[in-house]
């Protein structure tokens, strides 16, 4: 196996190490790395997150829900472990703090119900 490997963006010969894994690892004869080193590989994400952010934004809230979705049990598991913590019990406790608030307030805000 060569140790250099040639990133056609940046035009320079780098070790292999400076390239990730290739996304068609199988059908390639370069070893299943990627066609630009981990650098250009980069500064390509930045780049296409800077201009289309809000689609990224959206993709991620989707992937998110998704795997909220199908992977309830270790959801679960993982609120139970982190309420179980002192940082979860405080924020627990802040929450419904708030919740108690914002009710006071709409008690205050509703009409009285009279009996006529």
């Amino acid at each position: 196996m060569k140790d250099t490997k040639y990133c056609p963006r940046c035009k320079m010969d780098k070790p292999v190490s400076a390239f990730g894994k290739g996304r068609y690892r199988k059908r390639t004869n370069d070893y299943g790395l990627s066609g630009y080193c981990k650098e250009c590989n980069n500064e390509r994400r930045r780049l296409y997150k800077a201009a289309n952010y809000e689609k990224v934004v959206a993709m991620s809230l989707i992937h998110k829900r998704n795997w909220n979705k199908n992977n309830k049990d270790k959801l679960a598991a993982a609120h139970k472990k982190y309420f179980s913590t002192e940082k979860g019990k405080q924020k627990n406790r802040e929450a419904q703090a708030r919740f108690r608030q914002r009710q006071k307030e709409k008690m205050k805000n509703e009409k009285p119900i009279t009996e006529n």
